[in-house]
């Protein structure tokens, strides 16, 4: 059905000869939030110029992406019948060359890299490749959380997943396929830790006794990064201001400014940081609780 339609909308194009036309990168955008895709081109086309958007997957090779070398080589619509497109829309271009055009991307897709490229008709035509995102698969999303919320050993399911073992539908189109990663966690660090059991088990705490959802799955991975930091990094004060304040992210709320009670303490702020290192905290409120109460004392 797909490619029906695909070579519906290309009728008009294998007409005619395109040539490939560059545009100015720092006026182009392509946004991808869980799904949700937002695209901005600025074309030469004039304003209502009919335009046709293609999100193409990135298909890999013996580890080499053959759609970037395709998508570079396009000078003529024919060649888009090669790519087979995940999402095709038609757009009209707006005043000043510019194509705006939103979509979400199917929960049934594949984890991975998709090209964005946009082609107009008029007397000013041309193909355009706009930019990239990375998509994440609701269904390789599940079969992550799946692992996660059974008895597999997590150190096994977080270390294939980094290694993007989590390919549900078995084409490879991104390797490695980190939904983790994608997903805002802080697996750079996970894969930097020479003992990993003090990371799990903080994990495990994090996600106490509900199944996780992705949501609390990237927040229990980042939080527990932040708690092993501040651990073990050297700099405990880097790792306080990294982390300090609220939203996401943003783990413990602690008055370390340069007029805060803690900056007036001078060198005696080292006695401090060397104290709250010590602590093994998990929970933000006992972090903030002996924090002051260390700040009093120093």
């Amino acid at each position: 059905m797909k490619k029906r339609i695909l070579s519906f909308l290309l009728v008009a194009l294998l007409l005619l000869s395109v040539p490939a036309v560059a545009i100015a990168a720092e006026e182009d955008s392509v946004i991808a939030i869980d799904g949700a895709v937002t695209i901005r081109a600025v074309t030469n086309a004039e304003a209502g110029t009919p335009a046709l958007l293609f999100i193409l997957p990135a298909i890999m090779e013996d580890d080499v992406d053959v759609t970037v070398s395709k998508v570079e080589a396009l000078d003529d619509a024919a060649d888009l019948t090669s790519l087979d497109a995940e999402h095709i829309a038609v757009a009209t271009v707006l005043d000043g060359g510019v194509v705006e055009y939103s979509c979400q991307m199917s929960d049934s897709l594949s984890t991975g890299l998709c090209y964005v490229v946009i082609s107009y008709l008029g007397s000013e035509k041309g193909i355009y490749s706009i930019g990239t995102f990375e998509h994440v698969g609701r269904n390789d999303i599940n079969a992550l959380l799946a692992a996660l919320n059974g008895d597999e050993e997590w150190s096994d399911v977080i270390d294939k997943d980094i290694n993007g073992e989590f390919d549900t539908d078995g084409v490879t189109r991104l390797t490695p396929k980190e939904i983790l990663r994608k997903s805002t966690a802080d697996t750079e660090y996970y894969e930097s830790l020479t003992d990993k059991s003090a990371f799990l088990q903080v994990y495990r705490q994090k996600k106490g006794s509900e199944d996780f959802t992705t949501e609390t799955m990237v927040l229990a991975f980042n939080e527990t990064a932040a708690w092993i930091k501040l651990r073990n990094e050297a700099n405990t004060l880097d790792v306080l201001k990294s982390y300090n304040g609220e939203g996401t992210g943003k783990y413990w709320n602690l008055s370390i400014g340069d007029t805060s009670d803690f900056a007036a303490l001078g060198d005696e702020q080292t006695s401090v940081l060397s104290a709250v290192k010590t602590g093994d905290y998990t929970e933000k409120e006992e972090l903030e609780a002996e924090f002051r109460n260390l700040v009093l004392m120093g």
